[in-house]
């Protein structure tokens, strides 16, 4: 970098300190009581045991034996399976490939719970309603591009606003497929039982937050379908480039807003909060569940050699993508204790090691294709589900 070039630089990071966008934080003592504006119970924090956490198992089950009967019968081993799906930004058309080659091999599974993050969280809605959908995760990550989720905001104007970036066509995007009837299809299924929740971060609390979106989706309103599409917005939200999510909130009568983006920041992966304890819920209602935990890592578990420039950029950037695959192994290990310890079990796929190709851009579509084909042919056939994560 030469002497002009840092110059900039520093001039634009004073800029950047300089400005500040102001917002009406909820205090830090009413955090925990901080709910959206017309929607209750339909999230919590991911680092705490929630406090209605036993009537949330029970309703669950609940609708599942009064919707499912045959399934839930008390008399019967009931076989369950949960699908974790992570972050990786266009790595996710490795997931969106896996799931549909598993539905046109004739072995997509049946999943009770969906959980997902990031780019994870895109792919969710669309695999908790099916191969019927598969056509929108096909899409999604075979023929979009950069262009197509975030707009250049330029350098200067980008150090002068919350993001580098402006993600009005991914929320366009988002916007073409989550539609009211859309959400009534997420309610049919949430009233039979089946769950599905997205995690986001809640920036000024530093903590993850769980959203219920089949909670969200019986509500059934306008208002409904705009803070579906906002939470997933805020999932993928990548920090610095993407502008934050802005939630309207009460707390002790007064509002306030919070400030969310990509759940990838606190988890990216993620089930029910450690503390919750599983194992002894059901032993409580009488059941013998017996459930496995399948995880969709939509990124490579082994360390990728790849030379480094000595550019301040290309050191940051190999930096963080190193931060971000080593903070997602420790967030497989915990998944990992609480299947143990709520006798759970558990199953892992990720990138293979043989897929070498690079980007050309932050969302290269043919990349994404490319990707796409191999987790396809992955599903088609049949998976080699690791039962640990890495390093174990």
């Amino acid at each position: 970098m030469n002497r002009h070039v840092l110059s900039v630089f520093i001039v634009l990071i004073f800029l950047a300190s300089c400005t500040a966008f102001k917002h009406s934080a909820v205090p830090e003592k009413l955090t925990n009581q901080a709910t959206i504006i017309n929607f209750d119970e339909i999230r919590f924090f991911g680092d705490a045991e929630p406090r209605n956490a036993r009537q949330v198992v029970k309703k669950k089950i609940d609708q599942s034996i009064a919707s499912r009967p045959n399934k839930w019968a008390r008399n019967k081993v009931i076989n369950v399976n949960f699908l974790i799906i992570t972050g990786g930004g266009p790595d996710g058309a490795f997931g969106a490939g896996l799931l549909n080659g598993m539905t046109d091999g004739r072995r997509r599974l049946d999943f009770e719970v969906i959980t997902g993050v990031s780019t994870g969280a895109l792919i969710a809605p669309f695999a908790f309603l099916g191969p019927k959908y598969d056509y929108a995760l096909k899409t999604i990550y075979t023929e979009t591009s950069t262009k197509d989720i975030v707009r250049d905001r330029g350098l200067i104007a980008g150090f002068n606003s919350d993001a580098l970036g402006d993600t009005e066509p991914l929320q366009k995007l988002i916007a073409s497929y989550i539609t009211k009837e859309f959400l009534s299809e997420i309610a049919h299924e949430y009233k039979l039982g089946r769950r599905l929740f997205v995690g986001t971060t809640n920036l000024d609390a530093q903590r993850p937050v769980i959203w219920n979106m089949g909670a969200i989706a019986t509500y059934g309103n306008e208002e409904a379908v705009k803070l579906f599409r906002k939470v997933l917005l805020a999932s993928a939200a990548i920090p610095a480039a993407f502008p934050p999510v802005k939630f309207n909130v009460t707390a002790n009568g007064e509002h306030y807003e919070e400030l969310h983006v990509d759940g990838g920041t606190t988890n990216n992966a993620f089930f029910l909060p450690s503390r919750v304890g599983l194992k002894s819920y059901l032993r409580q209602l009488g059941l013998r569940v017996k459930p496995t935990m399948y995880v969709l890592r939509n990124s490579r578990s082994d360390p990728s050699w790849e030379p480094v420039e000595q550019k301040t950029m290309d050191i940051a950037n190999r930096s963080i993508s190193t931060l971000v695959k080593r903070s997602t192994t420790g967030d497989l290990y915990r998944l990992y204790v609480f299947t143990n310890n709520n006798h759970v079990g558990f199953r892992i796929i990720d990138v293979p090691k043989t897929f070498k190709l690079k980007p050309k851009e932050p969302f290269d579509p043919d990349y994404m294709t490319k990707l796409y084909s191999v987790g396809y042919e992955i599903g088609r056939k049949r998976i080699r589900w690791k039962t640990k994560p890495p390093g174990l």
